[in-house]
């Protein structure tokens, strides 16, 4: 075996031996917690053994002043005659690659700002510059949703914009309280005569179920969202995985290029942020979320009408329908995973719809211990949509594993299939993830 051959291999067990000694005695000394073995230098004769360790200098000279006790802990472990003289040394090469790397993402994020502006300016620009602008929601859409595109459709109409929002499945009823929301048209009465389709809040173009001879008349298609998993679908995409709403995306550029605000435009967008947020609890509310919500209460805004329109506004029928599904929520993985199951039974004995049941999937959340709420609702023939809700987990894994979305908390998919069969895979990437 030639020399250089018998250092790399000495100096690697070495460093093997010395992590996991390290692990052990950082344990009861703090000092020690964050230092790492970045590399073992091993002289020609085997005799020196140079630790390079990441660390301030306080920690490699605890180490040195203990290099007599590694060094037994090294002959132990690897049964050598003859041990190498141990020295720790700080390595600077650590701490250079660290600020190197630091800088490459402040100015990778200062480039991505940068190109965020321009693109929240070029659709600006766009949209001031359109006639005729079709905004569109996804299939059963929820409260961001419509907030957001009744917030943009009602303030491209003041400035003399002919816009108008379509929605397959249409507006549930505790939404119909916002200006503007009994003026969505359906998808399927839409005839192919705009210049500018903007899509809001829809993480695919799938999701809205435009047909063809619509998308191929405009000539800018414009995607505005907050979900990490949006794809760039279209010509121009605003999407920033960091705000609270896709209607927070929409205020910023509305401030930023004097687009007008009044009381519903503001009461839209306000109802927007206020569902996508969990009324203010969800890990997505930030400072900015809270200075939006204050600059749009001081457009007249009240509070207590919005949210009490859209979460006390309940029909006997849809507490009937949380009855009868909570009665029979099934637990899975030592109670880890509560799941609710919506048949068209349920839909029938209860006189309810599919809109009846937003935000049902929370309740399987709210449970102590549990880790992962879901939902599995009938939409047709073997066809159902997915909804899970988590308390810590990123559960977008799952979502996107079936060609869903959504964000870490709260992401949703569809299933084909059997009912049996749609729930055994959704157990069987469930699984996956609580393992």
């Amino acid at each position: 075996m030639s020399t250089q051959i018998r250092q790399r291999r000495i100096a690697s067990e070495i460093q093997r031996v010395l992590m996991q000694e390290l692990a052990k005695v950082s344990m009861d000394n703090k000092e020690l917690f964050s230092v790492n073995i970045s590399y073992v230098k091993m002289s020609k004769d085997l005799n020196h053994a140079k630790i390079y360790v990441s660390g301030n200098s306080k920690s490699v000279d605890a180490l040195n002043e203990e290099k007599g006790r590694y060094k037994t802990v090294v002959a132990k472990s690897m049964h050598m005659k003859y041990v190498p003289n141990i020295v720790f040394i700080k390595d600077s090469l650590t701490e250079e690659a660290y600020k190197v790397d630091k800088l490459l993402k402040k100015i990778k994020q200062e480039d991505a700002i940068v190109d965020y502006n321009t693109t929240e300016k070029k659709i600006a620009e766009i949209l001031k510059q359109g006639e005729k602008i079709l905004i569109v929601s996804h299939i059963n859409p929820d409260g961001d949703n419509i907030g957001s595109t009744l917030g943009l459709v009602n303030s491209l109409r003041q400035i003399g914009k002919k816009a108008i929002v379509a929605n397959k499945t249409g507006i549930p009823d505790n939404f119909m309280f916002l200006y503007g929301a009994d003026k969505v048209i359906s998808t399927d009465n839409l005839k192919p005569e705009f210049d500018i389709i903007v899509f809001a809040d829809c993480g695919s173009i799938e999701r809205a179920d435009l047909k063809d001879n619509i998308l191929d008349s405009a000539v800018t298609t414009i995607n505005i969202d907050h979900h990490k998993t949006s794809t760039n679908y279209a010509d121009c995409n605003l999407i920033d995985p960091d705000a609270p709403s896709t209607s927070f995306v929409i205020y910023k550029m509305f401030k930023h290029h004097d687009f007008p605000i009044n009381k519903d435009i503001a009461e839209a967008l306000y109802a927007a942020l206020l569902t996508d947020t969990g009324s203010f609890r969800y890990s997505s509310t930030s400072p900015a979320a809270f200075d939006m919500a204050s600059e749009l209460i001081s457009c007249e805004v009240d509070p207590w009408h919005v949210a009490s329109s859209i979460y006390e506004n309940k029909k006997p029928s849809q507490l009937k329908l949380l009855g009868k599904l909570l009665s029979k929520i099934e637990y899975y993985f030592d109670n880890r995973l509560a799941l609710i199951t919506i048949t068209q039974d349920d839909f029938d004995t209860t006189e309810t719809t599919a809109a009846d049941s937003e935000g049902i999937a929370n309740y399987a959340r709210a449970i102590s211990g549990v880790e992962i709420g879901a939902l599995i609702r009938i939409e047709g023939n073997d066809t159902y949509k997915v909804s899970l809700r988590s308390k810590n987990l990123d559960v977008t894994p799952i979502a996107t594993a079936f060609d869903g979305g959504g964000h870490k908390n709260a992401s949703g998919f569809s299933l084909t299939g059997p009912l049996n069969k749609a729930k055994i895979n959704l157990l069987s990437e469930i699984r996956k993830l609580l393992s």
